[in-house]
């Protein structure tokens, strides 16, 4: 019990504590709502304590700001690579997604002068409709409430809070005092959530690079050998399309680097492998096995399907006109086909389809072979 002449003690010295809310009944909210609140940020809190997925934070947070508001959605937004946004929402389970533009890219900039610009210094929430009397073009916002998240580890790193509210007039003094709080935070999970997606992107950066050719952009021999083998397997145990492997080596590619100089011949290297890149589908894998000559794994089990996607690259490198000091020359190049049969593995398979393209080499050059059993290569294509 708190006798009445130090009641008023009491509760102004509660206003300076930084432990957790003051439950003051002002603006005609009750106790009972200041406890919910109360107990929202005591539960973010908690689950920021033992959870290190951001998605866990955020659907806490959310499920307790439902209780209050009446949400209709809730979006964190925040400035990623090459002018893209990170979004992260309920649609995405909060795993997050890059998008190319948001109307609330003016509240952004990489000293934070945006959100000031608008609304000045002083607010740290604010709301659609504030935002359009500021100039500012929200047209495609439904009405929401907007809160600034900055960065604990990165002065120059911010990030929005977009709530999406049927009623912008809930905003009450109350409220605003609790997203003060549950700034920090979300501001916390939130830097974890970068922090993590950073380093895996460094992580996949780093691996990319170890997989594909630094020139062609092809994949490497090494990632051939252990990925392309267990497909091989694969394709036998489970019930997965079958694999043809369609072997390149451009002719006279001596000649070229001879006679044009080796940059000339990178050009031609990497012409042939953009168009291996752009015609092949996800699931094919092309490589560079090796110098002037590409590996390139098709998933099908039908010849024709190999046929077909070996012709069009080969008819696209011999119609391509290279220039090179006021000249211009052609390049062909010669393809060896062959099918994976079962009992077979990655080395039968490349030596299946080597001998048809040394056949495709010793019959005229620029053509398509493809690799019979018990017979001679058979000739398909022929400039």
């Amino acid at each position: 019990m708190i006798t009445e002449e130090f009641v008023s003690l009491v509760f102004s010295r509660l206003k300076t504590l930084e432990c957790g809310l003051f439950l003051l009944q002002t603006g005609g909210v009750g106790f009972s709502q200041l406890q919910l609140y109360n107990r929202i940020l005591k539960e973010t809190m908690d689950t920021l304590a033992n959870e290190q997925d951001f998605a866990a934070v955020a659907k806490q947070f959310t499920a307790g700001l439902q209780q209050v508001l009446p949400v209709t959605s809730l979006i964190f937004l925040v400035p990623w690579e090459d002018g893209t946004w990170l979004k992260l929402s309920p649609q995405n389970m909060f795993h997050g997604e890059i998008v190319k533009e948001t109307p609330c890219a003016a509240l952004f900039s990489a000293t934070g002068s945006g959100w000031q610009k608008v609304f000045g210094s002083d607010c740290t929430i604010a709301t659609t409709a504030m935002a359009r009397e500021r100039g500012l073009d929200v047209s495609d916002m439904g009405p929401s409430v907007l809160t600034r998240l900055e960065s604990m580890v990165d002065d120059n790193m911010e990030a929005l809070l977009v709530i999406g509210t049927s009623d912008t007039q809930v905003v009450t003094d109350d409220l605003q005092t609790v997203m003060n709080r549950l700034s920090t935070p979300l501001s916390v999970a939130l830097d974890r959530e970068l922090v993590r997606r950073r380093l895996e992107s460094e992580r996949d950066q780093i691996f990319e690079r170890s997989i594909r050719d630094s020139l062609t952009g092809l994949y490497t021999r090494r990632y051939m050998d252990d990925v392309v083998s267990r497909l091989v397997g694969a394709s036998e145990r489970e019930s997965i399309p079958g694999m043809a492997l369609l072997m390149f080596d451009v002719d006279h590619f001596k000649r070229v680097n001879d006679t044009w100089g080796h940059p000339v011949g990178d050009d031609v290297l990497r012409m042939l492998a953009g168009v291996m890149l752009k015609t092949s589908r996800e699931s094919d894998i092309p490589v560079r096995y090796g110098g002037e000559e590409f590996a390139f794994f098709l998933i099908t089990d039908q010849e024709d399907v190999a046929v077909k996607a070996a012709e069009r690259i080969r008819k696209v490198l011999s119609d391509h006109v290279f220039e090179i000091e006021g000249s211009e020359f052609h390049v062909t190049a010669s393809v060896g086909i062959a099918l994976h049969k079962n009992g077979s593995d990655l080395p039968d398979l490349i030596r299946r389809a080597d001998k048809a393209l040394y056949e495709a080499k010793e019959t005229g050059r620029d053509k398509v072979c493809v690799f019979k059993e018990a017979e001679e290569p058979v000739e398909l294509g022929q400039v």
